[in-house]
C-alpha cells in the first residue's frame, strides 16, 4: 500500500516519537500550550520497588522509578 501524507508534518516536536518523551517533556509541552495540568506518577508495583515511591518527586530520578504516568489536562 501507499502511505498517506502526514497532515502534522509541519509540527515541530523535540522528540521523534511520543514514547520517547520524558515526564518533563510532557510537562513542558503542556505548559507551552497553555494547559493547566495535574500529573499522576505511578511507581512500579513491586514489593522490592516500594522504596522508590518518595523518589518519584525528584525531577531526574522520577524518570527511572515511574512505572507509568497519566496527566489530567485543564483548559
Amino acid at each position: 500500500g501507499h502511505r498517506l501524507p502526514d497532515k502534522f508534518a509541519g509540527d515541530v516536536l523535540n522528540r521523534s516519537y511520543l514514547n520517547q518523551y520524558l515526564i518533563g517533556d510532557f510537562e513542558r509541552a503542556f505548559a507551552d500550550a497553555g494547559f493547566r495540568y495535574e500529573s499522576h506518577l505511578i511507581p512500579f508495583q513491586s514489593i522490592w520497588a516500594a522504596w522508590s515511591r518518595p523518589l518519584a518527586a525528584v525531577p531526574w530520578v522520577r524518570e527511572f522509578v515511574t512505572g507509568y504516568a497519566w496527566f489530567v489536562l485543564r483548559p
